[in-house]
């Protein structure tokens, strides 16, 4: 069972036999065999993105008890029933995809937050979708109802049974989709979900009108992911956006504890920039911003009074990973950072019902393809997309095999993979 919160599980290089209800060992051949469950009963207590696998196979398995979550469907509302997915690098945990890198999420959390693609198959429980290049999954809390919040486990939210309320007041779409299909975000304020490279983003309503003020905490956000945020705000609404610091910058005279975002005149001045954009549409009425992990910041501080940092570039933030045989997961984000949006309403915002969920915006991550010696350098008939980060992903026109291993012209990016 994958099991707690906050960890990072790695399983590879394994074969599972005989795990059967039936199996002649078991007391009166009744054995509780399921070869995998992950975490599903908890309001309180949540998952990020906490595993992935690799190389896996069985031998007089039961494949109906292959995937199971911890509690059965009486739960199907619970927050890390919703939250529940994990990675598999080959496609090898199940039948479906093998060979591809494949994405296992809830279907308790609705017919389309973990439905990557068309191909995607389900069941009861799960999602099986295989991963286009620019897939991702990230995590991060958005606290919607601090005041509510105080009380998790004990007036709202509980761990284990469903004995406490967990309502629910901010609901999550991708771009491109239907909002009746949308994530609901709980008083426990856990969102875990899929960006899918063919929508681009999400669009974030809060059902009784923003909060005055509203924090992004615990970013389990990788640096070469674009996690792009649309959020409706009346007309006329005016903005300061910032990162904070842990509360330890604060004991030094020199640090600079507070990074102020800076406004900009498009949303794809928005997702070309490091994550210290934001725009503000009054034709459509949404915000745009976008969210980057921020723990990778040197000595808990975002500059000091003699060098006090600019405008954030590629290599302003970074990733922590947990890897091994070819694996990696990020190292879940903390409260201690925070990314604040403080608006100009008096109190809460007024509902904007005429603002819609944006079409898609696939995700083209631009970067190397505007670099033409990039695509000049590649054998074959290939077309170039890029991630944002340390490597650029070959997308190929068809007809061509073969494998690219080539330089950008940019220090510190390279283009790897296969065209098939």
């Amino acid at each position: 069972q994958f099991y707690d919160t906050g960890q990072s599980h790695m399983i590879s290089n394994s074969k599972f036999s005989n795990c059967r209800a039936n199996h002649v060992q078991c007391i009166n051949q009744q054995c509780d065999l399921d070869v995998w469950r992950y975490l599903t009963h908890s309001d309180q207590w949540t998952p990020g993105l906490m595993q992935t696998t690799k190389n896996i196979s069985y031998s007089n398995v039961d494949a109906a008890r292959l995937i199971i979550p911890s509690t059965n469907i009486s739960y199907r509302n619970s927050v890390s029933g919703k939250c529940s997915s994990w990675r598999d690098e080959d496609g090898s945990v199940t039948s479906y995809f093998p060979g591809e890198r494949t994405n296992i999420g809830s279907t308790w959390s609705g017919p389309d937050w973990w439905r990557l693609n068309s191909r995607c198959v389900s069941n009861t429980n799960n999602w099986f979708c295989p991963m286009a290049a620019a897939d991702t999954t990230v995590s991060f809390q958005l606290h919607w109802d601090v005041a509510k919040e105080a009380g998790i486990g004990s007036t709202y939210c509980a761990n284990g049974a469903p004995t406490l309320p967990c309502p629910s007041g901010v609901n999550i779409t991708h771009f491109g989709r239907s909002e009746v299909n949308a994530f609901p975000v709980a008083v426990m304020p856990r969102v875990t979900g899929p960006i899918i490279g063919s929508q681009g983003g999400w669009f974030v309503r809060f059902l009784a009108g923003a909060p005055k003020v509203v924090t992004f905490t615990h970013m389990q956000i990788d640096h070469e992911d674009l996690v792009h945020l649309a959020i409706p705000y009346p007309t006329g609404t005016t903005f300061q956006i910032y990162a904070t610091a842990p509360p330890s910058c604060s004991s030094s005279s020199t640090a600079i504890c507070r990074h102020d975002f800076f406004p900009v005149a498009s949303v794809a001045a928005v997702r070309s920039a490091w994550g210290d954009a934001y725009y503000y549409d009054s034709t459509t009425k949404l915000l745009h911003i976008r969210l980057v992990n921020l723990d990778a910041f040197p000595s808990g501080r975002f500059g000091t009074v003699s060098n006090p940092g600019t405008v954030w570039t590629q290599t302003s933030t970074s990733s922590k990973y947990f890897a091994r045989g070819g694996m990696r997961l990020l190292i879940p984000g903390v409260s201690n950072w925070s990314i604040v949006i403080e608006s100009s309403c008096t109190g809460t915002c007024a509902t904007v019902p005429s603002a819609t969920v944006p079409a898609a915006y696939p995700i083209t991550r631009g970067i190397c393809a505007a670099l033409p010696s990039i695509a000049n350098s590649l054998p074959g008939d290939c077309a170039v997309n890029s991630q944002q980060g340390a490597k650029c992903v070959p997308v190929c026109k068809s007809g061509f095999t073969g494998t690219l291993s080539a330089t950008c012209s940019s220090p510190g990016w390279t283009v790897t993979g296969s065209c098939v």
